[in-house]
């Protein structure tokens, strides 16, 4: 359990410090955000399986049908994440989609045989009083769609995880090199199936003339053909993937194998507050426009964040009994 949860709060830690680096290099560097991810996923996948180099677990990977049901989750997940954007702050997406915990623990119960605790009824209340105060500060007009996009991303992030969790080969990996190998082979699919939606997008906004790409967003947000040779795509894909992405996705799978599926996805509600410090790291050296933040919506990411945490403490309270 304790090597589950720091496993945990190193992924929170990271992917906020990649938060703040997309949204730099998006806005100041203009980088399209889909083939970013992208280039991003292959450079964090080649530079894990260099790290671990020849050995066990690498090809029995890539023929796991687990490594390629994480993959289109994966791809899936950023898609309606993006389409979610559309009707609502980034924030707001992040807030909704921490809906994936009540998901969780019924997934949990009902396909693992994990039994809620009978203080998660108390984390439950506290949770959805968060998310209907996050809804009601979304206007009426955007209010359907919105709930629909971020409900689908609550579904495929509980559905990732699960299969982090039970995914055969990283189980079986009991060493870091071995951890880093079977991390890097899925990470090598995802980048591929990422890659082939990337270039059929581009295709698509391509043959597109401007009038009818201005009716479809989705098609907007596509990388241009000519942006797989930007340089500073290619550079900023690079930072991302070596320094950021390969031990975002380390402590991804160590820590949904270790705390479990819904125990690590109520330590990501934290995510929020990482991402904020780290934009806020970002503009004190003029790199990020850090924003206003509304009241309502600081206060309802504080009380999902304490109902989640509520959750976590008594999980790791009643983990401390049982080994006393």
């Amino acid at each position: 359990m304790s090597r589950g949860l720091i496993g945990s709060i190193m992924w929170v830690v990271i992917c906020g410090l990649v938060g703040a680096f997309m949204r730099f290099s998006v806005n100041e560097w203009a980088v399209s955000p889909y083939l970013f991810v992208c280039m991003g996923l292959f450079v964090a996948a080649v530079t894990l399986i260099v790290l671990a180099g020849p050995g066990p677990l690498g090809v029995a990977t890539l023929r796991q049908p687990h490594t390629w049901l994480y993959s289109f989750f994966e791809v899936l997940l950023n898609v309606l994440a993006a389409l979610a954007l559309l009707f609502i702050t980034a924030t707001e997406s992040n807030l909704l989609g921490r809906s994936s915990i009540l998901l969780a623990l019924v997934m949990a119960w009902a396909f693992f045989g994990r039994k809620p605790y009978k203080t998660d009824i108390i984390g439950t209340l506290i949770i959805v009083a968060g998310l209907a105060l996050v809804m009601g500060t979304i206007p009426e007009n955007v209010r359907g769609p919105a709930i629909a996009l971020t409900l689908g991303v609550a579904i495929c992030q509980t559905i990732r995880a699960a299969i982090a969790e039970l995914h055969p080969t990283s189980n079986l990996a009991d060493t870091v090199k071995d951890r880093c190998r079977c991390t890097g082979y899925v990470l090598y699919v995802t980048s591929i199936m990422f890659l082939l939606f990337a270039v059929a997008g581009g295709i698509l906004k391509h043959l597109l003339p401007l009038d009818q790409q201005a009716t479809l967003p989705m098609v907007q947000q596509m990388p241009s053909l000519l942006d797989f040779l930007d340089t500073h795509t290619l550079l900023a894909a690079l930072l991302l993937g070596m320094f950021m992405m390969a031990p975002l996705m380390y402590f991804y799978f160590y820590a949904n194998r270790y705390a479990k599926s819904e125990t690590f996805l109520m330590v990501m509600s934290l995510l929020p507050f990482s991402t904020l410090l780290f934009e806020w790291a970002f503009a004190q050296f003029g790199l990020l426009d850090l924003g206003q933040i509304e009241p309502r919506t600081l206060i309802a990411a504080v009380i999902v964040s304490g109902g989640a945490m509520f959750m976590v403490w008594m999980r790791y309270r009643g983990a401390h009994i049982r080994k006393k």
